[in-house]
Protein backbone atom coordinates (compact mmCIF):
# COMPACT_ATOMS: atom_id res chain seq x y z
CA UNK A 1 0.00 0.00 0.00
CA UNK A 2 1.29 3.46 -0.88
CA UNK A 3 2.17 6.03 1.78
CA UNK A 4 2.00 9.81 1.91
CA UNK A 5 3.72 12.63 3.73
CA UNK A 6 2.00 12.02 7.11
CA UNK A 7 3.29 8.44 7.24
CA UNK A 8 6.80 9.53 6.20
CA UNK A 9 6.76 12.24 8.89
CA UNK A 10 5.72 9.73 11.58
CA UNK A 11 8.51 7.39 10.51
CA UNK A 12 11.17 10.13 10.56
CA UNK A 13 9.92 11.32 13.96
CA UNK A 14 10.22 7.76 15.26
CA UNK A 15 13.74 7.50 13.86
CA UNK A 16 14.72 10.74 15.60
CA UNK A 17 13.35 9.40 18.90
CA UNK A 18 15.41 6.23 18.43
CA UNK A 19 18.46 8.41 17.77
CA UNK A 20 17.84 10.46 20.93
CA UNK A 21 17.42 7.22 22.91
CA UNK A 22 20.81 6.05 21.63
CA UNK A 23 19.65 3.27 19.34
CA UNK A 24 21.05 4.87 16.18
CA UNK A 25 24.30 6.59 15.26
CA UNK A 26 24.47 9.81 13.26
CA UNK A 27 25.23 7.89 10.07
CA UNK A 28 22.43 5.35 10.63
CA UNK A 29 19.94 8.13 11.33
CA UNK A 30 20.89 9.96 8.13
CA UNK A 31 20.62 6.79 6.03
CA UNK A 32 17.31 5.67 7.55
CA UNK A 33 15.73 9.12 7.30
CA UNK A 34 16.72 9.13 3.61
CA UNK A 35 15.02 5.77 3.12
CA UNK A 36 11.91 6.97 5.00
CA UNK A 37 11.64 10.21 3.02
CA UNK A 38 11.99 8.33 -0.28
CA UNK A 39 9.47 5.65 0.77
CA UNK A 40 6.57 5.00 -1.56
CA UNK A 41 5.09 1.96 0.19
CA UNK A 42 4.57 0.74 3.75
CA UNK A 43 7.22 -1.88 3.14
CA UNK A 44 9.73 0.89 2.37
CA UNK A 45 8.83 2.56 5.68
CA UNK A 46 9.18 -0.76 7.51
CA UNK A 47 12.67 -1.10 6.03
CA UNK A 48 13.65 2.30 7.44
CA UNK A 49 12.53 1.14 10.92
CA UNK A 50 13.92 -2.42 10.66
CA UNK A 51 15.63 -3.74 13.77
CA UNK A 52 14.17 -1.07 16.07
CA UNK A 53 11.55 -1.61 18.79
CA UNK A 54 8.07 -1.22 17.28
CA UNK A 55 6.17 0.35 20.18
CA UNK A 56 8.32 3.48 20.04
CA UNK A 57 6.73 4.61 16.78
CA UNK A 58 3.42 5.45 18.49
CA UNK A 59 3.07 8.99 19.74
CA UNK A 60 1.40 9.86 23.04
CA UNK A 61 -1.53 11.63 21.32
CA UNK A 62 -2.30 8.53 19.25
CA UNK A 63 -2.19 6.30 22.31
CA UNK A 64 -4.48 8.69 24.20
CA UNK A 65 -6.92 8.80 21.27
CA UNK A 66 -7.07 5.00 21.14
CA UNK A 67 -7.59 4.80 24.90
CA UNK A 68 -10.45 7.32 24.71
CA UNK A 69 -12.11 5.33 21.93
CA UNK A 70 -11.92 2.17 24.04
CA UNK A 71 -13.32 3.95 27.11
CA UNK A 72 -16.15 5.47 25.03
CA UNK A 73 -17.00 2.08 23.52
CA UNK A 74 -17.10 0.42 26.93
CA UNK A 75 -19.24 3.26 28.30
CA UNK A 76 -21.66 3.02 25.38
CA UNK A 77 -21.82 -0.76 25.79
CA UNK A 78 -22.59 -0.44 29.51
CA UNK A 79 -25.31 2.14 28.82
CA UNK A 80 -26.94 0.10 26.04
CA UNK A 81 -26.73 -3.11 28.08
CA UNK A 82 -28.35 -1.51 31.11
CA UNK A 83 -31.14 0.02 28.98
CA UNK A 84 -31.82 -3.36 27.37
CA UNK A 85 -31.92 -4.97 30.81
CA UNK A 86 -34.45 -2.38 32.02
CA UNK A 87 -36.55 -2.90 28.88
CA UNK A 88 -36.33 -6.69 29.33
CA UNK A 89 -37.54 -6.52 32.95
CA UNK A 90 -40.30 -4.04 32.02
CA UNK A 91 -41.46 -6.27 29.17
CA UNK A 92 -41.53 -9.29 31.47
CA UNK A 93 -43.57 -7.34 34.03
CA UNK A 94 -46.09 -6.00 31.50
CA UNK A 95 -46.40 -8.73 28.87
CA UNK A 96 -45.16 -11.76 30.78
CA UNK A 97 -42.63 -14.36 29.75
CA UNK A 98 -42.63 -15.57 26.17
CA UNK A 99 -40.22 -17.16 23.74
CA UNK A 100 -40.00 -13.89 21.80
CA UNK A 101 -38.88 -12.00 24.90
CA UNK A 102 -36.29 -14.61 25.88
CA UNK A 103 -34.90 -14.82 22.34
CA UNK A 104 -35.37 -11.23 21.13
CA UNK A 105 -33.60 -9.36 23.92
CA UNK A 106 -30.43 -11.49 23.94
CA UNK A 107 -30.24 -11.25 20.15
CA UNK A 108 -30.67 -7.46 20.31
CA UNK A 109 -27.96 -7.29 22.98
CA UNK A 110 -25.56 -9.44 20.94
CA UNK A 111 -26.17 -7.38 17.79
CA UNK A 112 -25.61 -4.05 19.55
CA UNK A 113 -22.53 -5.42 21.31
CA UNK A 114 -21.06 -6.54 18.00
CA UNK A 115 -21.81 -3.18 16.36
CA UNK A 116 -20.27 -1.14 19.18
CA UNK A 117 -17.07 -3.13 19.35
CA UNK A 118 -16.76 -3.28 15.58
CA UNK A 119 -17.07 0.51 15.44
CA UNK A 120 -14.48 0.89 18.22
CA UNK A 121 -12.05 -1.41 16.38
CA UNK A 122 -11.92 1.02 13.48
Amino acid sequence: MRVGDPERTRATDALRRHYVDGRLTDVELEQRVGVALAARTRNDLRNSLAGLPRGIAFDAAGMLRRALVIVAAIGAWCFVSSMLLVAFVATLAVAGASAGVFVGFPLAWLALTALLFRAAAR
